[in-house]
């Protein structure tokens, strides 16, 4: 996942995809609700802050941080991310 800290726009409530992370190379503006701004602020705040501190982490890079043993700290790898919602989707029974 690419997104950066300085992708969201807090106060619009308005997450920017650069064109350089999207197959057709367009920008694109996608709103997001007041409860997912709240929840990736309380990650950013508590679990990625404390990432950062630990492995001298960007504080504006990317949102998404590794917490595993072989790169912890490290931006989240894509196929990473996929996993985690693969998991996630299993885990509370959506449909594929």
């Amino acid at each position: 996942m690419l997104l950066r800290v300085d992708d969201i726009d807090w106060a619009r409530g308005i997450v920017t995809i650069r064109p350089e992370t999207t197959k057709g190379g367009r920008m694109r503006h996608i709103p997001v609700s007041a409860f997912v701004l709240y929840l990736v602020r309380q990650y950013l705040e508590g679990d990625r802050r404390a990432l950062i501190a630990a492995y001298d982490g960007e504080d504006s890079g990317r949102i998404f941080l590794s917490e595993s043993t072989r790169n912890p700290g490290r931006p989240l790898a894509i196929g990473a991310f996929d996993e985690i919602i693969e998991r996630v989707r299993e885990l509370v029974g959506l449909p594929h």
